[in-house]
């Protein structure tokens, strides 16, 4: 503002000092893009599926083939991911233990011989096929073998 309280002007006509409401304006539409940032992001996270780096590619013993009975899955660790193992009547699988909707851990109900999660209600089947609810995918297979009794997972 000049002295005589008339608002200075440039050649082009435009306010050279910011006024109180453009500098109120501003500040509003910071805000306003930092709460929205705020709401987006995590609405983005929670939509995108989870998606993870390419195989480990590491094999490693998870127990004694005598230790499963039949129809049961057990989760273990294998290079630092959780993998679940279920005996069934014609050998061992492996998947990965953890659904690919928003990475809950995933439980084998042997009573309906599938695999759920009980985050969201979603079912996999034995090739580890979304069967119901929200994955956006299957299971990562992996491959089970069993070898002098001892039963091993390869990423």
């Amino acid at each position: 503002m000049s002295p005589q309280g008339v608002p200075a002007v440039s050649i082009t006509g435009a306010e050279t000092d910011p006024t109180r409401r453009s500098f109120l304006d501003w500040i509003i539409w910071f805000c306003g893009a930092v709460v929205s940032v705020a709401v987006v992001v995590p609405a983005l996270a929670y939509l995108w599926p989870i998606t993870k780096a390419g195989p480990v590619k590491s094999r490693e013993k998870v127990g004694g083939a005598d230790s499963w009975s039949l129809w049961q899955g057990k989760k273990v660790q294998v290079a630092d991911k959780p993998v679940l193992v279920i005996r069934t009547d014609k050998g061992f699988l492996a998947y990965s233990a953890v659904c690919t909707h928003l990475g809950c851990l995933v439980e084998f109900d042997a009573a309906k011989r599938d695999i759920h999660c009980p985050c969201h209600a979603a079912r996999f089947d034995l090739q580890g096929r979304v069967t119901a609810g929200p994955p956006p995918r299957p299971l990562s297979g992996y491959t089970a073998s069993v070898v002098d009794g001892q039963v091993y997972v390869s990423l």
